[in-house]
């Protein structure tokens, strides 16, 4: 397969992923990024014109020695070279997949979760609570988002900036998702989300705090008389969709102000909701739901995490102690 060929198997590719199978715009993204690396790789590399076992083999330590990705990374890029291999395929315009040949796999080492304690969760509350003053948005005590008033400024960056910590630890929802909620998504009441996740799957997600889903209330209302009615729930400064780059950025931000060991992230809250929850002894097929896995096994990973207040429940109890052994 001559490159030219290469790249308009690749847009052709990309283009039925999203006009026909509807995948999400993320995953469109990621998909247009992986296969214009394997562009780079097999135009600059001397490789044959087919796509082969040794090929992939080839790329894989290309990605790793010279591109100096992450196995996470690489193991994506593979993941899409799959589909893309097995979409020739069935176009015609390759006899065989090199992954029906042999099974190709990636290992990436297990990580746990990097959850924050309650004790780094409510220092991050305290912090945004204690960012200046901006006039115009007056005080009214010290609990985590009362003391903005949502009606004076709706795009004020400490307002959204509260809103979206309080969602993702409500919930357990990506920065992705988060950011692509429409006001439509929310019920009435504004206790209730309908989320977009990962491969267009939906899901529900429920706010139980009565704090919360008083200010996401007043929040929209002042959004419906201020802003612009484009339907988009969380704005930037200028009245924009708030965009996930620049909430982490904000974050990141935040995480070094309170000197925090690891980079503060949207993630790390996902994480903390997980780990909470199951804490105070929340079933894990809930917690499965919530955040939208389709696998279990994938929740389990926050099983492990949670043996530390194990570990210091046992150490409070101390049994052998007690019964003086």
């Amino acid at each position: 397969m001559e490159l030219s060929d290469l790249e308009g198997a690749a847009r052709r590719f990309v283009r039925e992923c999203r006009d026909i199978k509807s995948l999400s715009a993320n995953t469109i993204s990621a998909y247009e990024q992986d296969l214009a690396e394997f562009e780079v790789f097999f135009g600059a590399e001397e490789v044959g014109s087919e796509i082969d076992v040794t090929l992939v083999g080839d790329y894989i330590q290309w990605l790793r020695e010279r591109r100096e990705l992450k196995p996470a990374t690489i193991r994506r890029r593979i993941a899409c070279l799959k589909s893309f291999c097995r979409w020739l395929k069935e176009q015609g315009l390759a006899l065989q997949s090199p992954f029906d040949e042999k099974t190709i796999v990636v290992r990436i080492p297990k990580r746990l979760p990097r959850a924050l304690t309650r004790s780094q969760a409510s220092q991050v509350a305290k912090a945004v609570s204690e960012e200046p003053r901006v006039a115009g948005v007056p005080r009214r005590g010290d609990a985590m988002l009362s003391q903005h008033d949502p009606l004076s400024d709706p795009c004020d960056p400490r307002v959204t900036t509260h809103l979206a910590v309080s969602l993702m630890l409500a919930s357990g929802m990506r920065v992705g998702e988060l950011t692509a909620i429409r006001l439509g998504d929310i019920d009435p009441t504004c206790s209730v989300i309908n989320i977009t996740g990962k491969g267009s799957r939906e899901r529900t997600v429920f706010l139980t705090n009565a704090r919360l889903v008083h200010v996401l209330r007043r929040y929209i209302a002042a959004l419906v008389e201020h802003c612009a009615a484009d339907n988009v729930l969380l704005r930037n400064a200028r009245g924009r969709a708030l965009t996930p780059q620049a909430l982490r950025l904000r974050l990141r931000k935040l995480g070094d102000r309170l000197a925090f060991s690891q980079r503060l992230t949207p993630h790390r809250f996902r994480h903390t909701a997980a780990t909470i929850l199951l804490e105070e002894g929340v079933d894990i097929r809930y917690v499965q739901r919530l955040l939208g896995h389709s696998s279990i096994s994938t929740t389990e990973i926050y099983t492990h995490v949670t043996d530390v207040s194990l570990r210091q429940a046992l150490e409070r109890a101390d049994v052998v102690g007690r019964v003086g052994i």
